[in-house]
């Protein structure tokens, strides 16, 4: 049933993804913290962002990085929390059996991470993970990817611009970033990829017409055949610390900043660690929860536990 919830968001996401209107460029930013969403008075962060975004397992940030990455989780984020106001404004959350199952969830979540993070680590050592890679170099290996921004000019859709006023617009903004960064840089050439990144992320949250607008463009990393073929085509022809052309997709013109790039391979280990630790957790599950059984009669034995069972009814 999770799951099938999950998928059920990530579909309404991908929905609102090329819809949603983008903050105003004034709420970028404030008391020196980028804002990516504002939900009744109650802002959310680039790096609350981040935290939720890297806290997920593996497997669910997978799900994600193929469906609209931290866009999409925002937007399930964003209904999440509109939600858990309702619930509070109606005084829901005071109910006894609502404290109950969250102090519950609380300490499920502590007992869980607590396992996961140092009881696990009694019996998944660093060396276990390094052979289990070495071993399984095959299932690490990784397609050639993008990690790029966008700013894009809508020509399709509710907010859709004649074709020949998107192109002329996209085409003046890409001017402006140019004549910037190479202005900024006159004295430091090097620092032109930065500068330049800057500079297109606020055009982004100033011009862009779909939802990453908010995230300064942001799309994250990903491969081949998730995006439109001409889009595609022109960020992985896009070095690494520069600005595409104008390109024009079946959505609209869009302008793309490519970060990085990462070229088909094994992937290194610092990168999928998490994700080889996961899969030994799920192999060694009889082993830790024996390591948990010696834990808790270590110290029971250390502890003073009183039980009154003639109370129990």
């Amino acid at each position: 049933m999770k799951r099938f919830i999950i998928a059920a968001l990530a579909l309404v996401a991908s929905a609102a993804f090329a819809q949603q209107t983008p903050a105003p460029a004034s709420a970028a930013a404030a008391g020196g913290k980028k804002i990516v969403a504002v939900v009744n008075g109650e802002t959310v962060t680039r790096q609350t962002l981040d935290d939720l975004y890297d806290s997920m397992n593996p497997g669910m940030r997978a799900q994600y990085d193929a469906h609209g990455g931290k866009a999409a989780f925002l937007e399930n984020y964003v209904q999440k929390r509109l939600v858990l106001q309702e619930a509070a404004k109606s005084g829901f959350d005071k109910k006894h059996d609502v404290q109950v199952a969250m102090e519950a969830a609380r300490d499920s979540a502590l007992f869980d991470r607590y396992v996961r993070d140092v009881v696990a680590s009694q019996v998944i050592s660093e060396a276990d993970l390094h052979t289990y890679y070495n071993t399984h170099q095959s299932d690490f290996t990784n397609l050639a990817m993008v990690k790029a921004y966008q700013i894009i000019l809508l020509t399709t859709g509710p907010k859709a611009m004649p074709e020949a006023e998107a192109a002329t617009r996209i085409q003046k903004i890409a001017r402006q970033l140019q004549d910037e960064t190479a202005a900024a840089t006159k004295s430091d050439p090097a620092s032109a990829p930065k500068v330049l990144l800057s500079f297109f992320e606020n055009a982004a949250r100033q011009y862009s017409q779909d939802d990453t607008a908010s995230l300064g463009g942001y799309l994250g990393w990903f491969p081949r055949g998730n995006m439109d073929p001409a889009f595609e085509t022109a960020a992985f022809s896009t070095p690494a610390g520069t600005m595409s052309a104008p390109v024009l997709s079946k959505f609209g013109y869009h302008l793309i900043y490519v970060e990085a790039t990462r070229p088909a391979g094994v992937r290194p280990f610092a990168e999928v660690r998490d994700d080889v630790r996961e899969r030994l957790l799920r192999d060694r599950t009889a082993d830790i929860m024996s390591a948990v059984a010696r834990l808790t009669t270590q110290l029971r034995a250390s502890g003073k536990v009183l039980m009154y069972p003639e109370n129990i009814n």
